[in-house]
Protein backbone atom coordinates (compact mmCIF):
# COMPACT_ATOMS: atom_id res chain seq x y z
CA UNK A 1 0.00 0.00 0.00
CA UNK A 2 1.30 3.42 -0.83
CA UNK A 3 -0.02 6.61 1.07
CA UNK A 4 0.45 9.63 -0.85
CA UNK A 5 0.75 12.73 1.62
CA UNK A 6 0.64 16.44 -0.20
CA UNK A 7 2.43 18.96 1.30
CA UNK A 8 3.11 22.60 0.07
CA UNK A 9 5.93 24.62 0.09
CA UNK A 10 5.90 27.75 0.83
CA UNK A 11 2.27 28.13 0.61
CA UNK A 12 1.72 29.49 3.59
CA UNK A 13 0.30 32.74 2.80
CA UNK A 14 -1.51 31.59 0.31
CA UNK A 15 -3.42 29.28 2.68
CA UNK A 16 -4.28 31.99 5.11
CA UNK A 17 -5.01 34.28 3.14
CA UNK A 18 -7.80 32.17 1.22
CA UNK A 19 -8.57 30.91 4.84
CA UNK A 20 -9.88 34.69 5.54
CA UNK A 21 -11.67 35.35 2.19
CA UNK A 22 -13.59 32.06 3.16
CA UNK A 23 -14.90 33.23 6.49
CA UNK A 24 -16.35 36.47 4.23
CA UNK A 25 -19.80 34.91 3.19
CA UNK A 26 -20.00 37.09 0.08
CA UNK A 27 -16.20 36.01 -1.19
CA UNK A 28 -15.66 35.09 -4.62
CA UNK A 29 -12.48 33.89 -5.52
CA UNK A 30 -10.79 33.57 -8.71
CA UNK A 31 -7.41 31.21 -8.59
CA UNK A 32 -5.40 31.61 -11.99
CA UNK A 33 -1.75 31.28 -12.35
CA UNK A 34 0.81 29.09 -14.48
CA UNK A 35 0.47 25.59 -15.69
CA UNK A 36 1.51 22.63 -13.15
CA UNK A 37 2.01 25.11 -9.91
CA UNK A 38 -0.76 23.29 -7.81
CA UNK A 39 -3.72 25.56 -7.94
CA UNK A 40 -6.04 22.68 -8.01
CA UNK A 41 -4.35 20.81 -4.82
CA UNK A 42 -5.03 24.63 -3.25
CA UNK A 43 -8.91 24.25 -4.11
CA UNK A 44 -9.14 20.62 -2.68
CA UNK A 45 -7.20 21.18 0.92
CA UNK A 46 -9.91 24.38 1.17
CA UNK A 47 -12.79 22.60 0.06
CA UNK A 48 -12.13 18.94 2.27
Amino acid sequence: MIIMIKRFVDRGRELSWMEDQHSNDRAFLVLYGRRRVGKTELIKIKKG
